[in-house]
């Protein structure tokens, strides 16, 4: 396989595919705490297509985007954090016990694999400058990534989540994790990278031979990998649709979107000569249908030229593996009746290796110029936007206490919010009927925190018990 992949290096927090002093690419990831969806108000969803279709248009032909979306169960820096904090402080035994008690639980879990997380990861590539002095002209690549980093910081900014820069030690370990699945819940990946070898060379670290006898794709780093590629788009979108395979109760699998902006007054010519050819066609005792496209096609390029839709092509790649045969097609399975759900979407399947290999080269981190073009679909941003997976989990970060979430992740809780030395309460309200838990959970959640304040107050009205 590693001869098929265009081979680069790392430098100045880009990805450089190919030989810049010839003709390469530059990559650049940026980490995004996306918002969660689930029972999210129609207002919201509203609100977060178009922020998603603000982000599509600041894609400008030559510019390319990936949208990497991926579970993974590992958040050991968070419990390691949660775990410093338990024992430096001076606590009583029974919060020293309770939280212990969490830390051990989501351990075990994340030793095992059964926490899920969300992460998406959004790489920005064009080609490579120009000749001359490597140095500087990376330099001025990287900075010039800085400009469209603060327009995607803002549209996710507006809806409550977060943008972060990747280094190089995070670029690795997510094309690392992505060539080696067994490696998913290691955290510290970075520290593997050797920057005298090639990117491959150190992500490569075993073949992906075909397995005579199934339909797997290949065998890779211990375990079955499959793809599944949009074949045909939905009949109609909406915001969350998406969510009908990111919210699926399996593991091991992740979804690559590519895509790729074209230019408006091309396709505006591209339309009219279509609509010339109709209109002759119509003339000439076309059938109905005719005169349906050619309305349809009337529409668009009016849309086009209000700027009110703007063009793209896209791809979406779902990669999925696991350790036997027999798991991994009950996941393309699943999968594949979740893409149905999605508005009669279909999917196409390609069994054999060669074909395999060429949907992981395409959907590799970063990596947005691959020359399988392959079931790209000619998209405006409005629909775009909703079949992007920009969706992620509740953020845990720093947080004080440490609940079970809905599916299979942990929400991290903090009772102030903002920068050290101006944060301001997080105001709760819990309500339900009697004997619901309330009392408990409040007990339970003052007990997590007492690391953090030296003093808690509790005002009751009434004397009530």
């Amino acid at each position: 396989m590693n001869a098929t992949f265009l081979d680069g290096f790392l430098s100045h927090g880009l990805i450089v595919f190919g030989d810049p002093n010839k003709s390469g690419y530059v990559a650049c990831g940026f980490s995004i705490e996306a918002p969660v969806l689930e029972n999210a108000s129609c207002d919201f969803l509203n609100q977060h297509e178009g922020e998603i279709r603000a982000l599509l248009r600041i894609l400008k032909p030559g510019t390319r985007m990936q949208i990497s979306w991926a579970l993974e169960s590992a958040c050991s820096s968070t419990l390691l954090r949660y775990y410093d904090r338990t024992h430096v402080g001076n606590l009583n035994a029974f919060a020293t016990r309770e939280r212990s008690e969490r830390f051990l639980r989501y351990s075990k879990r994340m030793e095992a694999g059964q926490l899920r997380f969300q992460r998406v990861v959004v790489y920005l590539s064009w080609p490579f400058a120009g000749k001359g002095d490597v140095e500087h002209i990376l330099q001025a690549e990287s900075q010039a990534f800085n400009v469209l980093e603060s327009d995607i910081r803002g549209c996710f900014e507006r809806l409550g989540g977060r943008v972060q820069r990747l280094d190089e030690d995070e670029l690795f370990a997510q094309m690392f994790k992505f060539c080696n699945p067994s490696q998913t819940h290691n955290d510290d990946i970075g520290s593997l990278y050797d920057p005298i070898r090639s990117l491959m060379s150190n992500c490569l670290t075993s073949e992906a031979n075909a397995v005579v006898g199934t339909d797997s794709g290949f065998l890779m780093d211990g375990n079955y990998f499959g793809f599944l590629v949009l074949k045909a788009l939905p009949q109609t979108t909406y915001s969350g649709i998406v969510q009908h395979l990111t919210s699926l109760p399996i593991q091991d699998f992740g979804i690559t979107m590519n895509v790729v902006p074209l230019d408006v007054t091309r396709e505006i010519e591209r339309e009219e000569s279509e609509i010339e050819r109709l209109r002759k066609g119509i003339q000439n005792g076309a059938q109905q249908r005719a005169v349906t496209t050619l309305n349809q096609k009337i529409q668009r390029v009016q849309l086009l030229a209000a700027n009110e839709a703007v063009p793209f092509r896209a791809q979406m790649i779902i990669r999925v593996w696991d350790a036997t045969h027999e798991g991994l097609q009950t996941k393309l399975a699943i999968l594949k009746s979740a893409m149905t759900r999605m508005q009669l979407a279909k999917s196409y399947y390609p069994v054999f290796p060669t074909s395999a290999r060429n949907y992981f080269r395409a959907s590799f981190p970063g990596w947005c110029w691959d020359q399988c073009q392959d079931f790209c679909h000619l998209i405006e941003d409005a629909p775009l936007s909703n079949l992007l997976p920009v969706c992620g989990s509740p953020v845990v970060h720093e947080a004080e206490a440490l609940y079970d979430g809905a599916n299979g992740n942990i929400i991290g809780i903090n009772t102030f919010t903002g920068e050290q030395g101006s944060e301001s309460p997080m105001h709760a309200l819990v309500v339900g009927k009697s004997g619901s838990g309330k009392s408990c959970f409040l007990i339970d959640l003052l007990t997590q925190t007492s690391p953090s304040y030296s003093f808690t107050a509790i005002v009751d009205n009434g004397l009530s018990s």
